[in-house]
């Protein structure tokens, strides 16, 4: 049986780039800017037009529109590439000259040119989560759906936090290979709830963290939490990092870098 592989871009913060076989597909792009001194490369983090320019089957998702899941960049890649497909949440505000454009309502779905499914799943925060059927894989975007158990909440507001997000993550029902999951530092010992749920309801192949900004140690830490549940995390250590992905490749002890 063929091997079913991605490579998975870490753009920053929540924004990634999967190319699977036949498709490439941005999440949540956000900072278009480089360190002074860098190149704008996928290497580095970007994408830039030269990229998008010869690429086929692109899909570019927004799950709301939070500033640090969405730059409006993203709609000047149609000049480079008209064939590029977008889709959105229904919060997103599309410009007119924008072809190719879905927005999704929680709990619909679009399939694009029959070789891709999209559903939109739901959230505890703004916009909506997807999940992507592409080349034989299952890719689940979070987005902003988190177990967000604040300090400062009180423990009815725990509790109800608690409830909505199980509630939204038991509605997913696909066998999931790669799941991108909040690890906000900012939850403090939190930060790991989500991850932990996603890791014992979905049990997908693999967890990508996200929503850490530059807080990069919060991968390692977030591998080590999952250790336990016997569901390889990738460790992140730096903007633009490629994690290789094989759905039929056994998993090594621990995930660092190739999967």
């Amino acid at each position: 049986m063929a091997k079913l592989e991605a490579k998975i871009h870490h753009l920053f913060h929540s924004g990634f780039a999967v190319e699977t076989s036949n498709h490439f597909v941005i999440f949540d792009y956000y900072l278009d800017e480089v360190l002074e001194g860098q190149t704008r490369t996928l290497e580095n983090g970007v994408i830039t037009a030269e990229l998008l320019k010869d690429k086929k089957n692109v899909l570019v998702l927004v799950t709301h529109n939070h500033r640090d899941h969405f730059n409006p960049v993203i709609f000047q890649w149609q000049d480079a590439n008209p064939n590029i497909s977008y889709i959105f949440a229904d919060e997103i505000e599309i410009p007119s000259h924008i072809k190719n454009a879905y927005t999704l309502k929680v709990y619909e779905s679009v399939a694009i040119e029959d070789k891709t499914l999209i559903k939109a799943y739901g959230t505890t925060d703004r916009g909506g989560s997807f999940m992507v059927e592409v080349d034989g894989l299952h890719i689940y975007h979070s987005g902003d759906l988190n177990w967000w158990n604040w300090k400062s909440f009180t423990e009815e507001q725990q509790i109800k936090e608690e409830e909505d997000f199980k509630f939204e993550v038991n509605k997913i029902t696909e066998k999931v290979d790669i799941a991108f999951v909040p690890v906000d530092p900012r939850l403090e010992e939190s930060f790991h709830l989500a991850g932990q749920y996603f890791a014992q309801v979905l049990q997908p192949k693999l967890l990508v963290p996200i929503h850490f900004g530059d807080q990069y140690h919060i991968t390692k830490e977030f591998l080590d939490k999952m250790l336990c549940h016997s569901i390889p995390s990738a460790l992140i250590q730096q903007r633009g990092q490629m994690i290789q992905f094989s759905k039929n490749l056994p998993h090594p002890a621990c995930c660092r870098g190739k999967i």
